[in-house]
């Protein structure tokens, strides 16, 4: 599974954009609870500037599903042994990936069957067309999920709820898109523990200050 996030001129003058691809079950695409184990993960400026948020997600979103092919490349060598480069596209198809985004725009115009030169941005266009292809060859399936279910967006902005949502998926090992309740629960739980440890920092150091 993928999660992948940009935050639109959050930093400065530039976005932030972040990827998390985690290894989990099928059972996750009927919304149960499946474990979960990230393994690639970045938080970086995007490269070329954007004039939107549409126009980030989707630069996000394209760089995102080309390391979800590079990687599932790298796993079916790993599990299936080794493969012509025309074997490619048949062996992306074994092991379909889960890709979720909060941005409604691009995921209407994921799966709208109109052509995505009805985009004013003619390089958003492009890359929502790169990122239809590697849909199509990985032959994943594109969620659009609540921002405060999309485990990137702690990886995009220096808020703490999203970075509660992060840790207790990384904590707990397991990941559910619905019912939203356990994931929400988790966060809270993960928030509870942050602000114990605040308090219990907040007490060493004026035990410090009176000794000294």
């Amino acid at each position: 599974m993928c999660h992948s996030d940009a935050a639109w001129a959050n930093v400065g003058t530039h976005t932030q954009a972040a990827y998390v691809i985690a290894f989990t079950d099928k059972c996750l695409h009927d919304a149960k609870e499946a474990p979960w184990v990230p393994v690639v993960w970045k938080s970086y400026r995007l490269a070329r500037a954007v004039s939107s948020t549409l126009a980030g997600e989707s630069q996000a979103m394209s760089v995102a599903s080309g390391t979800v092919e590079w990687l599932s490349l790298m796993m079916s060598e790993a599990i299936d042994g080794p493969f012509q480069l025309r074997q490619a596209r048949a062996i992306l198809s074994r092991r379909r990936p889960l890709l979720a985004t909060d941005c409604k725009s691009l995921y209407d115009h994921l799966v709208s069957p109109s052509s995505p030169t009805a985009i004013d941005d003619r390089r958003t266009s492009i890359d929502v067309v790169i990122i239809r292809e590697s849909i199509k060859d990985l032959q994943g399936i594109i969620r659009w999920l609540p921002t405060d279910r999309l485990i990137a967006d702690g990886l995009t902005k220096d808020k703490l709820d999203p970075a509660d949502l992060l840790r207790s998926c990384v904590r707990s090992g397991v990941y559910q898109i619905a019912p939203e309740t356990t994931v929400l629960a988790r966060q809270a739980a993960e928030r509870e523990l942050r602000k114990e440890r605040q308090k219990n920092n907040q007490g060493s150091q004026k035990v410090e200050r009176s000794q000294n």
